[in-house]
Order: structure tokens, then C-alpha cells, then sequence
């Protein structure tokens, strides 16, 4: 079997959890607290602590879309690349292989610019900020 055939979903393997053993009530829980400690939090330092918190327990309970929502907005905290700029860039590529293997071709180029947005501003960061 050729690689593009295993990656479209050829081989049929049971996927395996990048966090097998959570325990979802209290991932629930958790992400119920931060979002409401989110709501009145103002504090920038703070307030990007929790908003990327946030987004690492969404994206362990499966809420990608919603884990990148929370990492876009907490990479407007930051000059410089940082830890929610390679959260999302793994986010986005989750989403692109998914939309890909589903053969979603207009979400798959959506995320394949996301990608390209992501590593050009990146780039230019770096490039402009040292």
C-alpha cells in the first residue's frame, strides 16, 4: 500500500489518543473554570496563562476548532513566536490531514493558508523584532 493510500485512510489501524487516559468530567470541569476565570480576567500576563491553558485542555478533549480559536486570540499577547503559535500550528495541521483524509479539498487549502499566514508571520517576527 503506497503512502497517499495510508494517509487517505487505506489502512484502517485504530487511532490512538495522544492522551488515552483523561478523565473527560474533569477535563469539562476544568475547561468550565478557566473560560469563567477568563471572563473577568483583564491582566494580560494572567489572562494569556489561562487562555493557553485553555486551549491545551480543549484540544485534549477533541475540541480542535475551539482550542484554535483560544490560540489565535492568545497569540495577539505575544511579539515574538511562542507557545500558542506552535499549538496552533499543530492544530491547523490536525484539521488539514483530517480535512484531507475526508477528501474536504476547500478545507484542506483553508488550513494549508493558515499554515502559510502562521509561518510567514512567524518569519517576519522574528526577522523584524530582534
Amino acid at each position: 500500500m503506497g503512502l497517499m493510500q495510508w494517509l487517505k485512510g487505506g489502512k484502517q489501524e485504530e487511532e490512538k489518543t495522544a492522551y488515552p487516559e483523561i478523565n473527560m468530567e474533569e477535563k469539562e470541569q476544568e475547561i468550565k473554570d478557566l473560560q469563567h476565570s477568563l471572563e473577568s480576567d483583564t491582566e494580560p500576563d494572567t489572562r494569556v496563562e489561562k487562555l493557553n491553558q485553555l486551549g491545551a485542555v480543549l484540544f485534549q478533549t477533541g475540541k480542535v476548532s475551539e482550542a484554535i480559536e483560544v490560540w489565535e486570540e492568545s497569540v495577539g499577547f505575544y511579539e515574538k513566536p511562542g507557545y500558542p503559535h506552535g499549538k496552533l500550528m499543530e492544530a491547523y495541521t490536525k484539521k488539514q490531514t483530517n480535512a484531507w483524509k475526508t477528501g474536504d479539498d476547500e478545507a484542506s487549502e483553508y488550513y494549508a493558508a493558515k499554515i502559510d499566514g502562521l509561518m510567514k508571520t512567524n518569519k517576519d517576527s522574528i526577522r523584524y523584532n530582534n
